[in-house]
């Protein structure tokens, strides 16, 4: 359970082992912010009552890029990821597509450069995620 009423439970939860616990975190319903994780070994009817945290983060928005074209089968085109919300850490990462994961380089909580992987002609999606 994540907060007081986000309960994960099918296939968003999996036992690992009798310590290891595997879960994808809903979206939150209040918000970024720090909520209580429990856990329940029957259905819910009882909890565990350990403390522990998740922190919840406004999740990054890319707004433009410049440029937003690129040489066809080229590698290593600088891209400026223009955007909100953007940090600063060891794993900042930009994605072209499905496949494209490059490392970041933290300009501005607005600004983020990368390197464009060689890629096929054809528009992509572009991300940028911290972790």
């Amino acid at each position: 359970r994540f907060g007081v009423n986000e309960v994960v439970a099918g296939r968003s939860a999996e036992w690992i082992s009798s310590t290891a616990l595997a879960c994808v975190a809903p979206v939150s319903v209040s918000g970024p912010g720090i909520v209580g994780v429990e856990v329940s070994v029957n259905d819910g009817a009882d909890f565990t009552a350990d403390g522990k945290q998740f922190l919840y983060e406004v999740g990054a928005t890319v707004e433009a890029l410049r440029p937003s074209t690129g040489v066809n089968g080229e590698s290593g085109q600088v891209v400026t990821v223009l955007g909100r919300h953007f940090e600063q850490t060891g794993e900042l990462s930009c994605r072209f597509g499905m496949s494209g994961h490059v490392r970041g380089l933290y300009m501005t909580s607005t600004m983020v450069a990368c390197s464009a992987p060689a890629s096929g002609a054809g528009t992509v999606a572009v991300t940028v995620t911290f972790n």
